[in-house]
């Protein structure tokens, strides 16, 4: 069983991530979708790919307040890195009359600071940048859009979105334009109140594929992709009564990625194995009550995969893979109030993968720290904004320690977390659309840097926060 992963729930950590949770605002929130395997544009509301809707203006009527070169917000505060110089959020100790800086050697030469670490505006993408800035303009996708996934489904390397819309019944795609920008979205019919997207290769034919989970339907849609962007009409398939996430992940390294699907009703994560056309039977693994998502990754430091999930009775299971493409049973402890999301890193430096759950009734998440051989050894609960609905980790700042955004549905924000190699510090809340469920990462516009994409149920689209280096 390979630990290598493909689309936006593929994270590289200690070892690979999968990480998936629902979307559904009712029992599940939106899953944590990360692209790193691709490491995630300004368009028009309506659609029409408009370059021009994400704005390099460093004017005040299209600034966000606390972002670079930006109105300070009325508290004079900006955010991470900058500070309120002159009413105006600045890198610290720029000149506010000057377009750049020099900085002196230690012979007494000045030089450009140009690619400092940990500096905002200097053009260069280096350690220690933490510089998101910019929200465009929204994009809508359908009604109550849970879910999200990003990559590149079109083949032309550009960053890609694919959303889950729980009213609509369907799934929207709008190509990137590499700028941090999609195109027209298009809508395709699955099956009833999708909670959960994912990406995979269900098929081996190099050409990425949906598949979605549907509360209301009891089933996964699956919808093969023409490399194109273009995809085959949904299929259905069985899936237990109430699916609420799904992770793609190939389990038996045959060269195309399989489905893990947790199941409300049965307690069960359920294992669907790809075979060429269509899926094998179900393999059904038992789980805490009511799990609401789960995470593929090395929790137990032998370099095979294994799941965790987060479930509704205030609890985790763990199931150990055996290197053979199959799990053991699993082991449950309690973690948290209510878990609704699960994500994985390595939070604390040691080399050991630890893992982070979402606890929207506490509005907070729960940091357990692991201890290399499949168990845990320690909690540590940190404030969340309100009702935080999902996670994403990942190294935004370049350091080599792995930072994490968390999608606060009723703070309408992203809430950032830093980490120094020490821990998870909170550093920023930025505002974006209203509702936030599912958040996303990748370089949207080829710049080096991770950008965050937002599903936001409540408005039926997403918001883009771009970095700049």
């Amino acid at each position: 069983m390979k630990l290598g992963l493909r689309g936006p729930r593929g994270i590289a950590l200690v070892g690979l991530v999968a990480l998936s949770c629902s979307g559904d605002d009712g029992g599940g929130g939106g899953g944590p979708t990360t692209t790193l395997p691709t490491t995630g544009s300004g368009g028009s509301e309506s659609g029409q790919g408009s370059t021009d809707a994400v704005s390099t203006s460093t004017g005040s009527e299209d600034c966000i307040e606390g972002a670079l070169q930006c109105p300070c917000r009325p508290d004079q505060t900006c955010n991470v890195a900058l500070a309120c110089i002159d009413g105006t959020c600045q890198t610290p100790g720029a000149d506010s009359t000057s377009s750049g800086s020099t900085t002196s050697s230690s012979d007494g030469d000045s030089s450009s600071d140009s690619g400092a670490q940990g500096v905002c505006g200097d053009g260069s993408a280096d350690p220690g940048d933490f510089c998101f800035a910019m929200v465009s303009t929204p994009f809508s996708m359908g009604a109550a859009t849970r879910a999200l996934a990003l990559d590149t489904i079109d083949g032309d390397g550009n960053i890609d979105v694919v959303t889950a819309n729980g009213t609509d019944s369907t799934i929207s795609y709008r190509p990137g334009d590499g700028n941090g920008g999609f195109g027209v979205a298009s809508a395709t019919a699955v099956g009833l109140d999708p909670v959960d997207i994912a990406l995979g290769d269900f098929n081996a034919d190099g050409n990425l594929d949906v598949v979605t989970v549907n509360a209301m339907a009891g089933n996964m849609t699956t919808l093969t992709g023409l490399g194109n962007g273009m995809f085959n009409a949904a299929v259905a398939t069985a899936i237990g009564m109430t699916p609420s996430a799904v992770v793609t992940f190939d389990v038996d390294d045959d060269m195309d990625d399989d489905v893990l699907v947790t199941e409300v009703t049965t307690n069960a994560v359920i294992l669907k194995r790809a075979a060429g056309v269509g899926f094998s039977p179900s393999v059904v693994f038992s789980v805490g009550v009511g799990p609401a998502a789960l995470v593929i990754a090395d929790l137990s430091g032998d370099r095979v995969a294994d799941i965790l999930t987060a479930n509704g009775d205030s609890t985790m299971s763990l199931l150990l893979g055996n290197g053979l493409g199959d799990f053991g049973g699993a082991s449950t402890s309690g973690v948290g109030d209510v878990p609704l999301r699960v994500a994985a890193g390595d939070f604390n430096g040691d080399g050991d993968v630890d893992a982070v759950l979402v606890n929207p009734a506490a509005n907070q998440i729960t940091v357990v720290l692991g201890n290399g051989i499949g168990g845990f050894v320690g909690q540590l609960p940190l404030p969340a904004g309100i009702s935080p609905r999902a996670i994403v980790v990942a190294d935004f700042d370049l350091d080599g320690d792995d930072d994490a955004a968390v999608a606060a549905f009723a703070s309408n924000a992203i809430i950032l977390f830093r980490n120094d190699g020490s821990g998870l510090q909170e550093v920023a809340t930025i505002p974006v659309g209203i509702g936030p469920v599912d958040i996303a990462a990748a370089d949207l516009n080829n710049d080096g840097l991770l950008d965050l994409v937002t599903a936001n149920e409540t408005a039926g689209n997403i918001s883009v926060l771009l970095t700049g280096a």
